[in-house]
């Protein structure tokens, strides 16, 4: 999963490029387009013949991607049912090719996510990796299919070669325990203002995260550990099932037409949403509060909102119209105050004082409740990065396209994430020259953060906004065109690009 997203946005991209890209090739630098440690490899699995594309996973050494030539596909190996769906013939070309992928039988180590529909015909079938029933921590495929049940790419990565027990020694309760334990450590909390979510039994190997850490196999328990009061502290935590030691944990907090504005006026002491949750400051239907922080959080959500809808046809961040909640000037005892942050906790919206003020920094955070409702990226390492920048993307395009008395929309401020924030007045990201604010702009970059010691970076879940430019230059590029690292990119602007990543998304 964790590049899977971004390597389908990279060949779409790759189509624009001039010279062609070689379907193994190396940038002019000496690195690999997708990673510093991808490397030219043979085709064991007879499947060059057919693809523009092919990349496999350096640690595993198994097919990560495979994707065609515009308005080419790769054929099903075998004639399908005259009534085959999308997950047939999904499933017909996987069991064929699913040695390619680490897959013994894909019959039984795939169950069925989600089925998609897309234009022309098109078709998307996501699977999750199962040992023994059991799901396999980042392990996924993506089978895209055309409206003639062939293939024009696979992406995603599994676990190959299981061999462990599913019987856990160390039961539920215990693992939520140690999960609790650990979180209250790392956040200096009382344990009695955590609640931890149901454990649920995976396979873990850190490998498909990313995570500097030994790579083996282990039965985990996996749960989710928040606070009673909705502070941003939202930690993924895995346990191990057999000696009960924990085995990774990470914060996803990412530091909607029915809006609803509390604001808690700076007072730590206030909870979220509000000192009153039963009366907002601002709800739907009503006019101006004179209050600018809780009108511009209640302004800008509804045009983050319009966005999705009329451009995507998205009702609200999961699809079916759900509320859209912010709380402003939002502070916490165990930050300083005033917060100088926003973030997303799975509920809603809180930014600190000004916040709210940039229409991109509304639409980015936002977008962290379309991205977990769709595909769910882990807020960690590669997968963390691929998330901010899909937030940060989302976060300018509303910008560009809204125009306001209150937004900066100078020609020196396009592609600058956050320059509406009082204080910020170039921004805390530049998406068109990452390395302005010590962003990479290719992962071959030496800003780029590969934290081999540090799984958190600095709190930062492995480089998750650091890693961000990467993926905001490719939709500079895609946008507005230009030229980069030996290539010559022919933008296809904001529309076709939006397109585009809405569909990875």
């Amino acid at each position: 999963m964790l590049l899977g997203v971004l390597l389908i946005l990279i060949s779409l991209l790759s189509a624009r490029l001039t010279p062609p890209v070689q379907a193994q090739g190396s940038d002019p630098d000496g690195s690999s387009a997708m990673a510093p440690t991808l490397q030219e490899q043979s085709d064991p699995f007879g499947l060059s013949a057919h693809t523009e594309k092919l990349l496999y996973h350096s640690q595993t050494g198994l097919v990560r991607f495979i994707g065609t030539s515009p308005g080419e596909s790769i054929p099903q190996p075998s004639a399908l049912p005259p009534d085959a769906d999308s997950e047939t013939a999904a499933r017909s070309f996987l069991a064929f090719y699913g040695d390619a992928f680490g897959l013994i039988n894909p019959q039984s180590e795939l169950q069925t996510m989600l089925v998609e529909g897309a234009d022309s015909g098109r078709s998307f079938v996501r699977f999750q990796q199962v040992y023994q029933g059991v799901p396999v921590v980042g392990g996924e495929l993506i089978v895209q299919l055309d409206s003639q049940m062939d293939v024009l790419s696979v992406s995603g990565e599994t676990l190959p070669g299981l061999n462990l027990s599913t019987t856990p020694e160390i039961s539920a309760d215990e693992a939520a325990q140690t999960a609790k334990i650990m979180v209250a450590k790392h956040y200096d909390l009382p344990s009695e203002e955590l609640v931890v979510s149901n454990p649920e039994l995976w396979v873990y190997n850190p490998v498909l995260l990313g995570a500097p850490q030994i790579p083996a196999d282990r039965l985990v328990w996996r749960m989710e550990v928040t606070t009673t009061d909705l502070r941003p502290v939202r930690e993924l935590a895995l346990v191990d099932a057999q000696n009960g030691t924990p085995a990774l944990n990470f914060n996803q907090i990412d530091t909607a037409r029915i809006r609803y504005v509390w604001d808690n006026q700076n007072n730590p002491a206030i909870g979220l949403p509000g000192l009153d949750p039963e009366n907002p400051d601002r709800s739907e239907g009503e006019g101006p509060t004179g209050n600018s922080d809780v009108d511009r959080a209640f302004d800008y959500s509804g045009i983050t909102y319009d966005f999705y809808f009329n451009v995507h046809g998205r009702d609200s961040l999961n699809g079916l119209g759900n509320e859209l909640i912010s709380t402003v000037r939002y502070c916490h005892p165990s930050y300083p105050c005033p917060f100088a942050n926003a973030f997303w906790n799975g509920v809603q919206m809180a930014y600190g004082q000004g916040f709210a003020a940039a229409d991109d920094v509304v639409g980015h955070e936002l977008t962290h409740g379309v991205t977990e409702n769709e595909s769910n990226l882990f807020y960690y390492m590669q997968s963390g990065a691929i998330n901010e920048s899909f937030s940060d993307i989302w976060g300018e395009f509303v910008d560009l396209q809204y125009d306001g008395a209150y937004d900066n929309d100078e020609p020196s401020k396009r592609w600058r994430m956050g320059e509406d924030i009082p204080g910020y007045p170039n921004g805390i990201r530049n998406m068109s020259n990452p390395p302005e604010f010590g962003d990479p702009d290719r992962m071959g970059s030496s800003n780029y953060a590969c934290p081999t010691i540090d799984p958190y970076y600095g709190g930062d879940s492995g480089g998750v906004h650091t890693n961000s430019g990467v993926g905001n230059k490719a939709a500079f590029l895609m946008v507005d065109g230009g030229s980069f690292n030996g290539f010559t990119v022919a933008g296809i602007g904001m529309t076709k690009t939006a397109k585009i990543y809405y569909e990875a998304q």
